[in-house]
């Protein structure tokens, strides 16, 4: 009889341990879906035009092109179509270049290349699981001289009372004092755009970074596209801004178009110019490369 009811008691105290875990709250772990994260969706195309220039065949030949840049707390790239194979090569920042190989190019030929992006993008910052873009954005580099004795003593008369404040005071007189005198083949710098006033929107941004750097503000230089729509990029259209690190969020700060923190999901990211990337180059104008044996543009 005692057997008995000790069998019931554990029974009884089993069924209740069951009861008592099973309602217990299940912890919810957080899975980052990239397409609920980036609710806007956008397509960019984009094409090359490759020639040979030559008389005889060329086999095995090629060029590489930016693609935007992977993912940053605004943009993350869904998916990339070619009508031409490529290989996908990646630096530190998250930069990403496509590499394409023909396989045969006939004398005096030529073959378009084009290419389909498609982005999602977003108006709030994501946080990432993984985060890139870390840079040097504090540091000189080619064309932010932030040993310049006139840059320093430009940037100490515009510290405010904040980061932001400081960030806004720079970004307004950045705005008034580089007059943008149109297009110029070649990047110049922070140092050049503060001696003579004058720059395009490379120089804007240069000197924008450069400032806000020498501040101690995190700072980066942007090579892409503004963007409100689907669209074809085109080359003439390729622009330069900053983007400033406020409240632990990178922020568009664009002095040559005037825009303060403006909707980051109209501004498409196609480089990060930081000069530690082996894909870093001449500045902030190049958008594609070529070896000397055939010739190509961006249509």
């Amino acid at each position: 009889m005692k057997a008995v009811i000790l069998l019931a008691l554990l029974l009884a105290i089993g069924m209740a341990g069951i009861l008592f875990y099973s309602k217990q709250p299940t912890e919810e772990i957080a899975v980052f879906d990239p397409q609920v994260s980036y609710p806007i969706e956008r397509v960019v195309k984009y094409s090359f035009s490759v020639n040979n220039p030559g008389n005889r065949v060329l086999r095995q030949t090629g060029f590489w092109i930016y693609a935007p840049v992977r993912q940053t707390e605004h943009q993350w790239v869904q998916d990339i179509r070619a009508n031409v194979p490529y290989t996908v090569q990646h630096d530190d920042v998250g930069n990403q270049r496509l590499q394409f190989t023909l396989d045969t190019l006939p004398p005096f030929a030529s073959k378009i290349v084009d290419v389909t992006v498609q982005l999602r993008l977003s108006k709030d910052a994501v946080e990432q699981p993984n985060p890139q873009n870390k840079g040097n954005n504090l540091d000189a580099q080619r064309f932010i001289e932030l040993n310049d004795p006139a840059l320093q003593a430009q940037a100490g008369k515009l510290i405010a009372a904040s980061p932001t404040d400081t960030a806004r005071k720079t970004f307004d007189w950045v705005r008034s004092a580089v007059k943008n005198t149109g297009y110029i083949d070649k990047d110049r710098g922070a140092a050049y755009a503060l001696a003579t006033g004058t720059g395009d929107c490379s120089e804007h941004m240069y000197l924008n970074t450069a400032l806000n750097r020498i501040n101690g503000i995190p700072a980066r230089g942007i090579a892409g596209f503004v963007i409100e729509h689907d669209g074809v990029l085109k080359p003439a259209e390729l622009h330069n801004w900053s983007q400033v690190q406020l409240e632990q969020s990178w922020q568009v700060v664009d002095t040559d178009l005037g825009q303060f923190a403006p909707d980051p999901s109209t501004y498409l990211a196609m480089r990060i110019l930081d000069s530690q990337s082996p894909f870093y180059g001449d500045g902030s104008q190049q958008l594609f490369g070529y070896p000397s044996d055939i010739a190509v543009r961006m249509n």
